[in-house]
Order: structure tokens, then sequence, then C-alpha cells
């Protein structure tokens, strides 16, 4: 319901904005209408209720209420609220920008500073009183304060318009935008609430009851969120105000105390300020000292700055208050940074000083140097400062080691324990190990920028998974990691679940049971016409351990490594080998022709536990027949079910569910995206060699702690993936890891 007022305001305030930019006629008939039918006492009555909306009003009724609200130990309404009107003024400054219109020019219309789209008075009245009735929605008072918040929120509305301070659209657009930021705080909270409801069954002990460990995390478990949520709705408002005229009134004031040189330096510094604390929310969400250590010093120069630029108290105060916040919580951020960045931040930072003192230093001079140098240097500077920036806030990495010990204890549990399909490709040298405290369980890791990716489900114990996974969100958490679990099965959904993991289907998997496969019937007769074909032509099949080849097969596995991959990159990190040789288990499935040179090959990879198949690789020369891959895969399935393997497990298909023929509007443009970058990443016509086997299709699914985490863990998938790296220029040279 929330999301569908939410999709319908939304809606709404586009279109109002689209008929007011092309113009809107029907607003100056009401306006005069109004006008015509007003009078002494009613502009008079109109007048006093306006105030209700403006900034004489809000401010103490949010203070007012925050008070009661903090007494009464309802700190979650409390944050709601001070989200919700702090947003909803920033939300109007910045749209006011935007467009920019000009307030009615007649003659009887009061005067009143700033543009006039969307009213800010009907936007902040109806953010204000529509928070506090959903504050108050539970209770048993919720008819009498929604009630009346209509009435007041209705009044406002109507008296800026008859006094020819907002056009009726203004007003509208502002109840529009209202209901939007309004609606989706709300769908924010409620998702809170969710999470909040998984750290209490994850703080329950086994007879019930709240533990204090999981009293005191409920309490405090977003404090970090709203400073970083608080942090980035200041440097928002420091950007508007320093791209905003300043009021004539506090201009001229302080002009008679400071230099007009030193308001427009103000400006620069309110300017950057604010950027940089837009660029620092996430740092303070992920609870990293060093952005805690920035954000105070950014939010103290900030204060000044905004009283030097144009007297702005409002600004001011709004930093001081977020000084207080970052100071009353400074223990919630404990995540270090690291310690190799010494070198380049000091490089960085002296370029900077060099650049700004070469730009202090051209000010001075009478004739200054062609423009072109002033500007590069500019440019220069900026991006050094950017540099410095990014390396101060550089999240806490983990290189990947494996002793010796750590990789035998993988191996062991893997050939003890390892039933999954995936299981095997745990063993890769490029991932990290977690193990549980019994040494019976581990998951597999890497890091990147500030997500740990666990690939696959964890192997061992299924007792031990849950309390392992929660060890590690437990690490990740002191380390300022987001955790996400890439292909992980259904088997564990409900542990995953308990931990408060929020899963995204990432695709199917490929499945072919020997036993039940077969080339008979009229659907799969293509299949079975290529492996005649292949058989017609000389090409035999062997199977060997990766132990057992000899150099010269080697020498020729390589080869066509190469040639396969041409000048693009390996790929593979959830469902792939990173060396064809290293592991003795592994095996390959060889196609000769009828001179003995191979022409083709698969790697496959063993899940000991269960005795299964999973693919791992599959290349073949360029010269040889089309069909050399269904010959060797019809091949392997035969093979395996010699070997009395339950199952063989193909390539695995990313979003396999988008590239259907389902209907809707998204999953169309989903579709069709794909579809175009299918040069690039092969999913559809890696889907459709999958389907010539009909497989069963089993999902896999990519789990993440939060949904705001779904960008950056999507970036650091394809990331691992290597399917954003580019093709070189040169072919590839030196032995080939698996594909």
């Amino acid at each position: 319901m929330i999301a569908a007022v939410f999709a319908v305001a939304l809606v709404g305030f586009a279109a109002l904005a689209v008929k007011v930019i092309r113009g809107l006629p029907a607003d100056d008939v009401v306006l005069r209408w109004l006008h015509a039918h007003s009078t002494p006492a009613v502009d008079s009555f109109l007048g006093a209720c306006t105030y209700a909306g403006s900034l004489f009003v809000i401010a103490p009724a949010t203070l007012g209420a925050l008070a009661w609200l903090v007494a009464r130990r309802r700190r979650p309404d409390a944050w709601f609220l001070l989200l919700a009107v702090i947003g909803g003024e920033t939300l109007n400054a910045i749209l006011k920008l935007a467009f920019g219109r000009q307030r009615p020019a007649e003659a009887w219309s009061r005067a009143a500073p700033g543009y006039a789209f969307p009213s800010g008075h009907a936007m902040s009245s109806l953010v204000l009183f529509g928070a506090l009735s959903a504050i108050a929605w539970r209770s048993r008072g919720r008819w009498p304060v929604a009630g009346a918040s209509l009435i007041i929120v209705l009044v406002v509305g109507v008296s800026r318009v008859a006094l020819g301070v907002h056009y009726p659209s203004d007003v509208l657009a502002g109840w529009f935008a209202g209901v939007t930021w309004l609606s989706g705080i709300v769908l924010l909270r409620a998702s809170h609430r969710t999470e909040i409801g998984a750290l209490a069954r994850r703080g329950r002990t086994a007879t019930g009851s709240m533990t204090r460990h999981g009293r005191r995390r409920l309490r405090s478990t977003r404090a970090e969120m709203v400073i970083a949520v608080l942090a980035g709705i200041f440097g928002a408002v420091g950007i508007v105000s320093a791209l905003t005229p300043e009021i004539g009134s506090r201009l001229e004031a302080l002009r008679g105390l400071l230099p007009e040189a030193a308001s427009a330096a103000a400006r620069l510094v309110v300017l950057g300020v604010g950027i940089a604390l837009v660029w620092l929310a996430r740092a303070l969400a992920e609870r990293r000292r060093r952005a805690w250590q920035l954000a105070v010093l950014l939010a103290a120069t900030s204060v000044g700055a905004h009283v030097i630029h144009g007297l702005d108290v409002e600004e001011a105060t709004f930093g001081v208050f977020l000084l207080a916040l970052l100071i009353r919580y400074r223990d919630r951020f404990k995540v270090p940074g690291p310690r190799d960045i010494t070198a380049p931040l000091v490089s960085s930072v002296s370029g900077l000083v060099a650049a700004s003192a070469f730009l202090a230093w051209v000010d001075q001079l009478e004739t200054p140097p062609p423009s072109a140098v002033t500007q590069v240097v500019q440019v220069t500077a900026v991006l050094l400062a950017a540099r410095a920036f990014s390396l101060w806030l550089r999240p806490l990495g983990e290189r990947v080691l494996q002793s010796a010990e750590e990789r035998r204890a993988a191996h062991r549990i893997v050939e003890s324990d390892g039933r999954d399909s995936l299981s095997y490709f745990a063993l890769r040298e490029d991932k990290s190990y977690h193990f549980s405290a019994t040494g019976r369980t581990f998951l597999a890791f890497r890091v990147l920028g500030s997500i740990a990716l666990v690939s696959g489900d964890p192997i061992g114990d299924p007792d031990e998974v849950e309390q392992l996974v929660r060890d590690f969100q437990r690490m990740a958490r002191t380390r300022g990691w987001r955790v996400a679990i890439l292909g992980a099965s259904a088997q564990h959904m409900p542990q995953y679940r308990q931990l408060g993991l929020r899963s995204i289907r990432l695709g199917e998997e490929a499945i072919i049971c020997p036993d039940t496969f077969s080339l008979d019937g009229r659907p799969i007769r293509k299949v079975r016409q290529s492996v005649t074909r292949l058989r017609r032509e000389g090409f035999a099949i062997r199977f060997a351990r990766a132990s057992d080849l000899s150099v010269d097969e080697r020498a020729q596995l390589e080869t066509i490594s190469r040639e396969w991959l041409g000048r693009w990159p390996e790929r593979g990190f959830t469902m792939a080998m990173d060396c064809l040789f290293r592991h003795s288990q592994t095996h390959f499935a060889l196609a000769t022709d009828a001179d003995g040179r191979i022409g083709g090959f698969l790697h496959l990879v063993p899940s000991p536990a269960s005795g299964s198949v999973s693919l791992s690789a599959m290349r073949r020369r360029n010269d040889v027949p089309n069909g050399l891959m269904e010959f060797l895969i019809v091949e392997t399935i035969a093979w395996a079910r010699d070997r009395n393997a339950p199952e063989v497990s193909l390539n695995f298909c990313v979003l396999t569910h988008a590239m259907g023929d389902q209907k809707g509007a998204m999953r169309g443009m989903l579709r069709f995206g794909l579809r175009r970058l299918d040069g690039v990443f092969q999913l559809e016509r890696l889907l459709r060699f999958n389907r010539k086997f009909f497989p069963q299709w089993r999902a896999r699914y990519v789990l993440v702690e939060r949904l705001s985490d779904v960008p950056l863990v999507g970036l650091a998938f394809l990331r691992v993936e290597q399917l954003l790296a580019l093709p070189t220029s040169r072919g590839r040279r030196g032995s080939a890891p698996a594909q």
C-alpha cells in the first residue's frame, strides 16, 4: 500500500512538473478567482494560519516532538521524525533550485524570498504532521492526530495560494513531493524493522529471552546509519546553499564586518565541504574511524564557513547538531583503515599543496599566465584532492593468504563433506578461508573494496553453518566489510534468513542425471547428429587424471586454451578452477581426431562426498568440426554413468529467469539489455547451449545483508569473475588457467 502511494505521488509530481515547465494557464485563473472572493478578515485569518508551515513553527514543533519521544524512550520514532523533517527541507531546497520558478507577480501578492516551485510551506507542513501521524498510527489517538494534521496541511496550502505567495501548482507539487519523501522514509523504516526482527532473533537465547548483547545491538545498531544520512543531507544543504543567492539583509550586515573576498572564499569552502560530506556518508555508515575523524573536521569547518558565507544560521545550527551527534556516538566508529597508504597519501597532499600555492601565487601577479595553464592546474588540484580523499577512506582490505595447514584442512573437509557441485571450487588459491571453532566447517571468501564475497555455501558440518556465517559476519563488521554469498543453494536458505541475509536469484545451474539421460527422441536429434558425425570423422574420447597427463598433452592443452581465449582474460571465481593441472583429483575429457591430435577438452572437478562431477572449463581448437563440445559432453555423461555418478553439473547460467519469455516491462527491458551485451558476457549463448541437453535447472542465489548493498555487490561480482576486464591487444602467452 505504501509503495503504491509512493509511486502515485512520484508520478503525480513528475506530471505536474512537466505541465509547469510547458506552462499552466489554470494557475493564473485560480489565483485571480481566490483574490476576487477574498475579504480582509479571511486574509487576516489565512495570514495567521500560513505560519503553521514556516520555520518558526516547524522547528519548535519538531524539537518538542523529539524531546517528548526521547523522554518516552522511543528513539527509533525520534530518528524517523528527524530524518523526515530534515530530509524534506533539503529536498525542497534542491527542487526549488532545480526548477527556479519565480513567485506570482500580482500587485496584491505578498512578498516572499526564494523560488516558488514546489511550495516549502506546503511540503514542510505535510512532512512534519504526516510523520507525527505515522508515529501515532499504532496508538489510540491516531484518528484525532491524523484529522488535525490533515486540516493543518490543507489550511496552510490554501493560505499560500490565497495570499498570492504561490501558484496552485506550487502547493500541489509541495504535497506530491512531501508524500513521495514521507512514504519513501516509511518504506525504509519498514525495511529497518525487518532487519531489527532478524537481529532480535539472533540475540535470543535458547530459552527465548533476549540476551544482553542482543538488546544492545537492537538499541544502537542504526546510530551510524542515521549519522551517515544526516551527513549526506548536510552536505547537500551546503551544496544548495553555495549555489543559491544569499539573503540580502544578512549579506549587507555581513559586509560591514568582513571583506567581500572572505564571503566568496567561504562559498567555495561550503561547496567543497558539502561535496566531501556527501562522498563521506557511506564510509560513515560503514563505521570507519578515519571517516569519523574527517567528518568532525569538515562539520566544524562548515559551521564557520556557513556563517562567513552569508550568516546562514540555520545551516550552521544543523552543522553543530551533526557535530554533537558525531561526538556523542564516537565509540560506534571503530573500523580501522589500512596502514599502507602513507606514501601515496603524502605525495597526493604534497601535490595538492603545491598546486594550491601556485594558484595563490598566480592571483597576485599583475600579468597572469595563459588561462589554459591555470585551468590545468585547477583540474590537477581537484584530482589530487579526490585521490587523497579516497586514499584516506580506503577500506581495510584482506590479502589472500592460505597457509599449508589451512589448505590441508580445506582439502580434508572437501573430500569428506563436499557434496555440493561448487564445493571443489573453494580450493582455488585466490580465496581466503574462515574456519569454525571446531575446524570441521569452513567457507572460502575474497575481499574486493569493502565487500567480502563468500564463494558458495560453507562446507562441512551442516549444524555449524549458521554459527560459522554469524562469526564471519561479526569479523567482517569489525573490519568494515559488507558480506555477500555468491552461488548459494536453497539447502541452507532457512539458516541464511535467520541471519538476516536477503536472497536474490542469481541464475540457474544446469544439472544432468546420467542414469536418465538419453539421445533418443526428436527433441535432442541435433545433439545426436553432432555426436554421430564426430564419431564418423574419426574423433575418439579419452579420460585422464591431471596427474597422468604427459608433457606433450599438457602442451597441447595449453595451446588450445590460448587459442580459445584469444585476447580475452581468464574468467571464473565461483564455478571455475584457477589452474588446469594443479589438482590431481581433477579429470580431463580429451577429444582426439584420427591422427591422435587433441581437438578439444573438458576440465572436470569432483564433488568427493557425493560422487558427482562438475564442469570447470570447456575449450577446443578453432579448426575442429562444429559439434565437438556436444560430443565431449555426451561422452562425459556416459563416463559418469559408468562411475555411478548421480549428477553432472554443466555451466552456471546467470539471470536465466530474465532471459525467458515472461511478460512485463521491467523484464523486457532487462532481457533487451542482456541480449545487447551477449557479445561480451555470452549469457544467452550459454543458455541456448545448455538447453540442448534438456537438463534439470537448480536455482542459485546471491545473498546480501541489505538491499542497498546490491550495486556494490554486483560490481564486485563482475570484477571477481573478470567480466569487466577488457580484451588485451595481443594474444595471451604462457600457461592458461581454466576458465
